[in-house]
């Protein structure tokens, strides 16, 4: 995504996951088959806008982070259904989903973290460093 290299534009990331984490939360509080449809085509296509902005940020700021990021996906793939199990046998369904917008909204938040630190980040080169020397 061309918009994501461009570090004005990697906000897009912070609304891809904001949108990511409240979209399927609001299955939780849904009546009907359309409107969960129409809640996870839209969580679908708000993933298609953090995906390429996180990993454009990724690999402009911290070389490492990716690995790490991927790291992190998998073994979330791994305890988040265990979880999300605990929170069905204490909670109903609706409440666990529900409650799971707040893991999302985490790391939007650690995105935003992330956007503001990539300016200060070692390996990133400034138009000072590539003018002047």
């Amino acid at each position: 995504m061309a918009l994501a290299d461009d570090v004005e534009h990697r906000r897009l990331a912070v609304v891809g996951h904001t949108a990511t984490a409240v979209l399927p939360s609001l299955i939780g509080t849904s009546g009907n088959v359309v409107t969960i449809g129409l809640l996870r085509s839209a969580a679908w296509a708000a993933r298609g806008l953090r995906v390429p902005a996180r990993n454009a940020l990724h690999a402009s700021a911290y070389r490492r982070a990716y690995g790490f990021e991927r790291t992190m996906d998998n073994l979330g793939a791994i305890v988040g259904p265990l979880f999300a199990l605990g929170l069905v046998a204490v909670f109903s369904v609706r409440a666990a989903i529900l409650i799971s917008v707040i893991p999302g909204l985490l790391v939007a938040s650690a995105i935003i973290y992330a956007i503001r630190r990539a300016g200060t980040s070692p390996y990133r080169r400034t138009r000072e460093c590539v003018t002047h020397g």
